[in-house]
Parts: C-alpha cells; sequence; structure tokens
C-alpha cells in the first residue's frame, strides 16, 4: 500500500476549448464545450447567458432548443467538467468488479493529471465547494454542488467497499471526508499552481489507509 502513485498512471487529455470546426459538434456540445472554456479562463461568474451565447456563436433560440432552462445547462456543464475520461471510468468499473486496488490510484492519477494539465496552461481548476461558494451566478447553486458532491462519495464509496479496503457503511464515511478533504486540497493546489500538493495528499491517503 505503500507505492507512490506515481507509479499508476491513466493517460488523460486536457479539456479542449470550441475545436475551430466547430460545426462537427451538436448545439448542446457547443454550449457544453462553450462554458468550459468560460469556467477554465475566467471562472464561474462569468457564465452568464449572453456570454455562454458569444462564446458558443449561437442564438438564444438554439441555447433553449438544447437546454430546458439554464439552471438545467449549468447542471450538465458541472457534471461534464468534473467527469473522469471513459479510461479512468472503465478502470472503476472492472476494478469494482474484482476488488482491484488499481482503482483507487487510477482515480487518484486523474485528479493529479487535470490539476497538473491545468497548471501547465496557466489556467485553474475549480472544486465544487469553490463552485457553489465563491460564484455570485444565482444558477450554481449549493444544491447542484451538493449532488455531483454526493454523487462522487457514493460512487468512491463502492469502490473502497469493493476493493475490501473498508466494509460499506465505513467505506461511504471514509469516501465523504476523503472528498471533503480533497475539495479543499484541490482549491488550494490550484490557486498556487502547485500539484505537488494534491500527489502528498494522495500519498499520504494511500499510506495511512488501514
Amino acid at each position: 500500500m505503500d507505492t507512490p502513485i506515481t507509479h499508476f498512471t491513466v493517460n488523460s487529455m486536457p479539456e479542449k476549448s470550441i475545436p475551430e470546426h466547430s460545426a462537427i459538434l451538436t448545439p448542446r456540445e457547443t454550449f457544453i464545450q462553450a462554458g468550459i472554456h468560460l469556467m477554465k479562463a475566467e471562472g464561474p461568474d462569468s457564465l452568464s447567458l449572453n456570454r455562454i451565447l458569444a462564446q458558443a456563436k449561437k442564438p438564444r433560440g438554439s441555447f433553449y432548443a438544447a437546454f430546458e432552462s439554464k439552471e438545467a445547462y449549468i447542471a450538465q456543464l458541472i457534471s461534464h467538467y468534473f467527469k473522469p475520461p471513459t479510461d479512468v471510468l472503465t478502470i472503476f468499473a472492472a476494478g469494482a468488479a474484482t476488488g482491484s486496488h488499481d482503482t483507487l490510484r487510477a482515480w487518484a492519477s486523474w485528479c493529479i493529471q487535470r490539476l497538473m494539465l491545468a497548471s501547465g496552461g496557466g489556467e485553474r481548476t475549480v472544486s465544487l465547494t469553490e463552485m457553489a461558494g465563491r460564484s455570485l451566478n444565482p444558477s450554481v447553486s449549493a444544491e447542484i454542488c451538493e449532488g455531483l458532491f454526493h454523487e462522487r462519495t457514493v460512487a468512491l464509496g463502492k469502490i473502497l467497499s469493493a476493493a475490501q479496503f473498508l466494509p460499506g457503511a465505513e467505506a461511504e464515511v471514509q469516501a465523504c471526508l476523503l472528498l471533503a478533504m480533497l475539495d479543499g486540497v484541490e482549491t488550494r493546489a490550484s490557486a498556487t499552481q502547485d500539484p505537488g500538493l494534491l500527489e502528498q495528499f494522495f500519498n499520504y491517503f494511500f499510506n495511512h489507509l488501514t
């Protein structure tokens, strides 16, 4: 259990802004990519409808044809922004079924790589806590962020339990504490552009997990 997580890596691609040939994207995907671009460039407070429309180069009618409301759009945007890439989810699924310890290492690797990619590009990642607590935009509600945090907690709890680190009930508590601490560490590491803080956190977690 004391193997550094850097020994287990997962390929992860950076989130991309709207490509030059954005016609290949559906309107829904174009709006999501526009929101990601705005979040990375200016933070969550930039997510006004006018800014989103301008970034996507789409009319207002196209937005409401793709999303029933701005609140629904924001929920999809945040969910997409924090969703791990497919390769990590595949490892999660296989590891949870077999009890593989690599499930947690894949997830940790993704978290670190995500922050390293952002720091390398001079950008900041945005944690769920920061999204809810610092945004002045009422569409970015605490309820939306809490729901996404709960989904991550349940998923990680199942992984911990399936990997036989901890019993089911204790695994969910451990997962909740881990994600709460991770959110704070990620915010600090992002603000200081120091991915090493996140790596230290996971190494400590793996070395002290009983």
